[in-house]
């Protein structure tokens, strides 16, 4: 308010412009056309000219085949490209900089004193996505208030009544999150058919061993069972990283004699080891690249790297599983994400089927264990895909009630804008007018 002239229209319009931590998209460019700001082109110019001039009057005296003339001329054309930019501007382009990732500005509250979502709602959030993590480990995404707040004060200035503001707000979140609820859920059933279709292929190759033991109790014979799709993902990476097979084939290094010929004859050098290089490099694009980039991008870590060990890919397949399978419950129970006349549906929270409570944990009983929500799955992996969902649902519901808090900040402070100027531009133009002539009113007085 301080800097906006006590208009809360024009301070909720600065807010906005550094409303991300993420400060590469907090960074704000406008272009500064004041008369002030023309003046310093011009003057600019005047300088620019003077220099032109002057390497102008050193050519002029210079012979051809002196070395310093050839300098000179670098020199013009560099200046003349500097000018020709300069006369193109009607004004000069001017940076904001907004405080760095860590500052308070981007901390819940940071609006006033209450403006955050309830701690109950805190609370549930925390139980579902760091039940052991705690509070501290989620990021707070208070930009969602903030940027909820310049919304809603942008619509009050046009006149839509604060109420009304507040639950297109509420609808605007609803949208955000669906839309990147249905890309998520998009990817993942992609990435669930194609490990279905491995895993297929490989209970159609299993063959199951038998082993014979002798023990106390005489010979007992045991026959090995395939793996389950958990189970098969993470053997088959754990296969992929401890074989090297997802490591490219190295080139060969370029002896000196190599070197020196592609510089002197700039050609290409084929040499045997080039050519088996080639051909390994064929081999492994052919048998292990797709793959090995397949479950790199699914279970979100290189199958290359040397650092990885038997736990990390275990972790990391699980999670990746479980959203797999979350994903495709989704499909299932949830409205929205499918076409209608041609339209493509957001995503929603509105469940349709499914169990009454995602997050119950009741142990099935013996004769129903095979009757789970995932055709195939266990009960444990139906269970782990379930609060899976419940995490996505609260994600709903956190965006939907920061969207609220928003505007309900926006409702308070921001009105309606007469002059119907919105932009951060026209406002901060009429603040300034504004502080001018009361300085100009002050300045008379004290005259008098």
């Amino acid at each position: 308010l301080k800097h906006a002239n006590n208009d809360p229209n024009l301070a909720m319009s600065l807010i906005a412009v550094c409303g991300h931590d993420d400060v590469a998209q907090g960074t704000y460019y406008w272009l500064d056309d004041s008369l002030k700001a023309k003046e310093e082109v011009q003057f600019k110019l005047k300088y620019l000219n003077k220099d032109i001039d002057s390497v102008k009057s050193q050519l002029s005296g210079s012979p051809s085949n002196n070395p310093k003339t050839k300098y000179l001329m670098q020199e013009l054309t560099v200046l003349a490209d500097q000018k020709a930019k300069i006369q193109e501007q009607n004004g000069i382009k001017e940076e904001m900089y907004c405080p760095s990732g860590d500052s308070k500005t981007y901390l819940p509250q940071s609006l006033g004193q209450g403006v955050d979502i309830p701690d109950e709602l805190k609370a549930k959030i925390t139980n579902l996505q760091a039940p052991t993590k705690g509070a501290a480990y989620l990021p707070a995404k208070h930009y969602h208030v903030y940027g909820s707040a310049f919304m809603a004060c942008q619509l009050i200035q046009e006149g839509v009544l604060p109420e009304i503001a507040t639950i297109l707000q509420k609808n605007a979140a609803r949208f955000y999150r669906g839309i990147r609820m249905c890309k998520a859920t998009k990817d993942l059933l992609t990435d669930r058919n194609e490990l279905l279709g491995w895993y297929d292929k490989y209970i159609k190759d299993f063959k199951p061993v038998v082993e014979k033991k002798n023990t106390k109790r005489g010979l007992r014979t045991t026959t090995s069972k395939p793996y389950g799709v958990e189970s098969y993902i993470f053997n088959e990476a754990l296969r992929l990283a401890k074989s090297g097979e997802c490591i490219p084939p190295q080139p060969p290094e370029e002896t000196e004699f190599i070197r020196i010929k592609k510089s002197n004859y700039n050609s290409n050098i084929s040499t045997e080891a080039y050519k088996e290089h080639k051909r390994k490099m064929l081999l492994w694009n052919k048998n292990y690249r797709d793959k090995c980039n397949f479950l790199r991008d699914f279970i979100g870590v290189s199958l290359a790297d040397s650092d990885l060990n038997e736990e990390i890919i275990r972790t990391k397949t699980s999670m990746s599983y479980e959203k797999m399978n979350a994903a495709y419950l989704y499909q299932k129970w949830y409205i929205g994400g499918g076409e209608l006349l041609d339209l493509n549906l957001p995503c929603t929270d509105y469940r349709l089927f499914g169990p009454s409570s995602l997050v119950k944990k009741k142990r099935p009983q013996r004769a129903n264990h095979t009757e789970n929500c995932i055709s195939g799955f266990s009960a444990r992996e139906c269970q782990k895909a379930k609060e899976r969902l419940a995490t996505w649902d609260v994600d709903f519901e956190w965006t939907i009630n920061q969207h609220e808090v928003g505007a309900e900040f926006a409702a308070k402070m921001c009105k309606k804008n007469e002059k119907r100027m919105t932009s951060l531009e026209q406002l901060a133009c009429a603040s300034q007018n504004s502080l001018n002539k009361d300085k100009k009113a002050k300045s008379s007085n004290k005259v008098r």
